[in-house]
């Protein structure tokens, strides 16, 4: 029996099972971010400001922690402030929009986009 033609209470079930266990193996809920990290990421993800730099040393963690807050948007989007309101619908809107940047074309292939597109949020052989 598929989860299709399930009972419906058993369905829910497999349902629930599954989306913990992707919750428990997915990469964005698992990272954490080292302490200096910290203050960029809730300025990214729950500040005030609509821009926010992260200014720090070689092998610091900018492409990670960069990549998980831009991961997080674009998966989750922002929480909004106030409903988009119509004749008859109310529209809350999530969407955003990023800007990702670097050196080189390289650099963008081996680094960035696997941080942000590969499920293992990590370059390749890390």
């Amino acid at each position: 029996m598929d989860a299709q033609s399930a009972p419906p209470r058993r369905r829910d079930l497999k349902m629930l099972a599954a989306f913990q266990d992707r919750y428990q193996s997915d990469p964005i809920w698992q990272w954490m971010p080292m302490p200096k990290q910290v203050p960029f990421v809730e300025a990214v993800l729950n500040g005030p400001t609509r821009e926010n730099y992260f200014i720090a040393a070689n092998r610091s963690g900018k492409s990670t922690v960069g990549a998980y807050c831009g991961a997080k948007l674009a998966r989750y989007g922002v929480e909004p402030t106030r409903p988009s309101v119509g004749p008859r619908t109310q529209v809350y809107d999530r969407a955003t929009s990023g800007w990702v940047v670097s050196l080189d074309f390289p650099l963008a292939r081996d680094t960035m986009q696997p941080l942000y597109f590969e499920n293992g949020f990590g370059a390749p052989g890390v």
